[in-house]
């Protein structure tokens, strides 16, 4: 027996066994589906957030967007900077830039930082050209 023929039984008993349901199975499976394409249609599309409908019905929204606010002051209001004037970032000399520049347009580069052996290296050689000037 080849492929087609055994698709052609299969098919041909999947349909006898579909003509063979009661109306009542007919009637049940029909309600299933609907019930089931009606819960998906329900539910809250992604974007359905974004429109006046659906905040109109949520009663913490405002209590929620009050506490953020506050949150948000509060951390302005005790950030470091604030509190200590003298914190402040060094600017960057040009060598530093361009060093940082350097960096950004060559990938393996960034590679050879994150590897932990480059820092034992660099250590190594430090040591070394300290060792042979004294």
């Amino acid at each position: 027996m080849n492929n087609h023929q055994f698709e052609d039984k299969v098919i041909a008993s999947l349909t006898r066994s579909v003509e063979a349901i009661d109306a009542d199975t007919l009637q049940r499976l029909a309600d299933i589906r609907r019930q089931s394409l009606n819960t998906a249609s329900e539910k809250i599309s992604p974007t359905k957030w974004l429109t006046l409908d659906f905040w109109r019905g949520n009663h913490l929204v405002p209590a929620a967007s009050l506490a953020f606010c506050a949150l948000i002051a509060v951390f302005l209001v005790s950030s470091p900077q604030t509190q200590n004037p003298t914190n402040v970032i060094p600017s960057m000399d040009n060598q530093n830039q361009v060093a940082i520049l350097e960096l950004l347009n060559n990938p393996e580069d960034l590679e050879v930082l994150s590897d932990p052996d480059f820092y034992l290296w660099a250590d190594e050689m430090l040591m070394d050209e300290t060792e042979n000037a004294v």
